[in-house]
């Protein structure tokens, strides 16, 4: 690897750890004491004066309790490969959870549910859910991709029509987009 490209994999990286570092609440000197190291190291991590090693980028990311998506994507982003997998619902192995899902989904009648990923694509939806989502003119198979909670929440068309506090039920989705 070329000292530009590492260098900017470092800067990318730096700039999503310090990114993460706030999202947590974390100060540089609290990651550090929760990752076992120091805030100068930190502080040398996020600006590209040092480059982290893979194990770190793990504690660091163990220390402010990211997602396992989210440590990939650090890792990623420093010029490491993914230290977990993802798997479709529908992916081998996953039928328990499907099953699981199945359950809670059902015992949720006559409450709409629906499980949905971090993209706020609805995965799995109860009978109850999709008769409110069909009543209020969405499609739950369309050609546009699967049906999405954040474009019918957001859509002119959408949930505004029918959510009396439209403005601050749209205030929560857009931050749990960008935290996501």
């Amino acid at each position: 690897m070329s000292n530009a490209v590492l260098k900017k994999n470092v800067s990318d990286f730096g700039n999503l750890l310090k990114k993460w570092r706030q999202i947590k609440g974390f100060s540089q000197l609290d990651l550090a004491l929760a990752a076992d190291s120091s805030a100068r190291h930190i502080s040398f991590i996020e600006t590209g004066r040092s480059i982290p090693s893979k194990e770190m980028i793990l504690k660091l990311s163990a220390a402010m309790e990211l997602p396992l998506r989210d440590r990939n994507r650090l890792l990623n982003e420093a010029g490491y490969r993914a230290a977990y997998t993802e798997h479709p619902l529908e992916g081998e192995g996953l039928e328990q959870v499907k099953r699981a899902l199945d359950i809670i989904l059902e015992n949720q009648e006559p409450f709409p549910a629906l499980v949905m990923n971090r993209c706020f694509d609805i995965l799995m939806i109860n009978h109850t859910g999709a008769k409110l989502v069909n009543a209020l003119g969405f499609q739950l198979g369309g050609q546009e991709g699967p049906p999405n909670i954040l474009r019918m929440t957001l859509h002119p068309d959408g949930f505004r029509t029918c959510v009396k506090d439209w403005e601050r039920s749209a205030q929560h989705m857009i931050h749990r987009l960008i935290v996501s």
